[in-house]
């Protein structure tokens, strides 16, 4: 393997008037952190315990579903390499990463130097050398970043084209029993919506479970206790970090014992996939 290697395919993509190459390589810029890639103006503090509690659930995952030690892994939208750095510590044998912002892309190579990362854009046209190469493909909070449909419908299509067949595909979305919400830089999208897609892409479901409850915006429930918590974490936590850390350890032990017990959240879930063999 080339040391540090990558490959470019597009510096940026242009979707209803959102340009998120742009807008990643500005985020990235300046803060190439956590709070670059988790929560903005919610602190370092809230950042890194939600974090920490992602870092639980993937190598619970992994876990369960025999992914420590796999040959070939390649994460998408890699942004800082918290991903990498977990299947690293997993025991993978190569780790490639995919992201949109090619300030990701640099940083990365020389962060995780025995690593390949490619700069595309996963709705576009994927080079055919990574095609049906690798045995997991993660795509946690990435792909609710794609605003237009037709590109997300492609990213789908290409993660699925990524997997060898009997191979795993890890995402988190909040996957909506509601009608879809969109902003300019995000939409979250139906339950219905994204299990038809996986499932015409020969992706099968296997598993669907919490990734967060308390500790993000509750999209998929009406709720105003959980309304106005978040209310409360918002305004106060980013006018200064030590209310970002109040509420991220007061709040930490609660979503820990949530997470053992709750089966539907009002938030961030994580979604097992495998690609049906033929």
């Amino acid at each position: 393997m080339a040391e540090g290697s990558k490959t470019k395919t597009v510096s940026g993509t242009r979707d209803l008037g959102f340009t998120p190459g742009s807008y990643w390589n500005e985020r990235l810029t300046r803060n190439f952190n956590l709070t670059g890639v988790g929560y903005q103006g919610l602190g370092i503090g809230f950042n890194r315990v939600t974090y920490h509690l992602r870092r639980i659930m993937f190598r619970s995952v992994v876990s369960r579903f025999g992914l420590a030690k796999v040959d070939r892994v390649i994460d998408i939208g890699s942004g800082t390499g918290f991903y990498c750095r977990l299947w690293l510590d997993a025991g993978a044998r190569e780790v490639d990463g995919v992201d949109l912002a090619e300030v990701a892309v640099e940083s990365l190579g020389r962060l995780f130097p025995h690593c390949r990362f490619h700069h595309l854009d996963i709705g576009r046209e994927l080079p055919a050398m990574l095609k049906a190469r690798f045995d997991a493909v993660s795509a946690f909070d990435v792909l609710f970043h794609i605003v237009d449909d037709r590109l997300w419908r492609n990213a789908i299509s290409n993660l699925a084209d990524l997997l060898r067949p009997g191979g795993y595909l890890l995402l988190s979305e909040s996957f909506l029993h509601g009608a879809e919400m969109r902003i300019e830089h995000q939409v979250s999208r139906r339950l219905e919506t994204i299990y038809e897609t996986l499932q015409a892409n020969r992706l099968e479901i296997v598993e669907r479970r919490p990734m967060l409850v308390l500790m993000n915006y509750p999209v998929d429930s009406d709720s105003i206790i959980l309304r106005t918590l978040w209310w409360a974490i918002t305004f106060t936590a980013w006018r200064s970090e030590v209310f970002s850390w109040f509420w991220a350890l007061l709040l930490y032990p609660l979503e820990r014992i949530l997470l053992l017990f709750v089966r539907e959240s009002p938030t961030t879930e994580v979604l097992v996939a495998r690609k049906v063999v033929s």
